[in-house]
């Protein structure tokens, strides 16, 4: 069961291209977005959009991640390829999509997007049925309701 407003966002360790990084950041809101794919076009979507915004995101002082449990190589592929400077990591184990109730039987992680105080509170949480037009929300949401 994903974890919900409210509920305290678990410390959990991805991987990125050059490092490895905790999340979520301490002191600094942030937006977590798990993904079930690089491949797919309604996860190439629903990234794209994120890259697309995250400049209007830092404006309100919300950094963006995305995760993914697909290998970094792949990750890497797909920025090279759509020119994407959005912050992806890996969960190749698949323990930052189980803590937060995630992942799916078949072990990829589902699409949801969490905002996270700077405190590690859950401000909201969605679930991404449809990616089009899901980043723009979640960026309405967080200008009407500006996180502490």
């Amino acid at each position: 069961m994903p974890l919900v407003k409210g509920d305290r966002a678990p410390r959990v360790s991805v991987e990125g291209p050059s490092s490895e990084i905790l999340l979520p950041f301490q002191g600094s809101t942030s937006i977590l977005f798990f993904y079930p794919t690089n491949q797919g076009r309604t996860c190439v979507t629903e990234i794209a959009d994120f890259d697309r915004l995250q400049g209007q995101f830092a404006a309100l002082g919300i950094r963006v991640v995305g995760v993914t449990t697909e290998a970094i190589s792949e990750i890497a592929d797909l920025k090279g390829s759509k020119g994407l400077s959005v912050s992806l990591f890996s969960d190749p184990s698949g323990r930052a999509s189980e803590a937060y109730g995630v992942r799916n039987a078949y072990g990829f992680a589902d699409r949801f997007t969490f905002l996270i105080s700077g405190e590690g509170t859950i401000l909201a949480m969605w679930q991404a049925y449809v990616t089009e037009g899901h980043a723009d929300e979640v960026l309405r949401y967080c200008r009407r309701s500006p996180a502490p």
